[in-house]
């Protein structure tokens, strides 16, 4: 449910961004891509997944589907468009990774949970995941017989864009 709120705010407010940005024109031709703000993935594999190519006509309705093509992927937490001297410039803002994922407190197994939740290392860390996680941490230790417990999430932030997330039940 969260994840799904939050993709329609994201969907709601790059449409309101794009359709205030005179630069952008139904029907413009493109002559270059540039690709600034990714770290981990690289250039080819936006554009793949971006749908338009050096030279193309775009239109809102590309743009859209590119957003929801890159969205969609769970690896960037914000994706802007803009076209300046006839490049189309993506502006992108990449999820931490995961590093480690740590269980504290009240323990049910940890690896039982962690097989459970959403988050995992090596993924891409994103509030719907949290959400998601805390959700289900919840149902585990409520079908064990643990009717009052505490959750917190804590992040610790690392280089490199990673993260460290911890989830201390009380």
């Amino acid at each position: 449910g969260c994840f799904f709120i939050l993709i329609a705010f994201y969907l709601c407010v790059f449409l309101v961004e794009a359709h205030e940005d005179e630069s952008i024109k139904h029907d413009q031709k493109i002559d270059h891509i540039i690709i600034e703000g990714n770290i981990r993935i690289e250039k080819g594999a936006i554009l793949e997944r971006l749908g338009i190519g050096d030279g193309d006509i775009i239109t809102q309705e590309k743009l859209n589907v590119a957003f929801e093509n890159l969205f969609s992927t769970e690896i960037f937490e914000d994706v802007k468009f803009k076209i300046k001297d006839n490049n189309l410039i993506v502006e992108l803002k990449e999820n931490k990774l995961v590093n480690r994922v740590i269980i504290e407190g009240k323990k049910i197994d940890s690896d039982i949970i962690k097989k459970e939740i959403g988050i995992k290392s090596r993924e891409s860390y994103t509030k719907s995941k949290a959400y998601e996680s805390l959700d289900k941490i919840r149902a585990i230790y409520k079908a064990k017989g643990y009717s009052s417990i505490e959750i917190k999430e804590k992040i610790d932030e690392l280089d490199q864009n990673r993260v460290d997330v911890t989830f201390t039940i009380k």
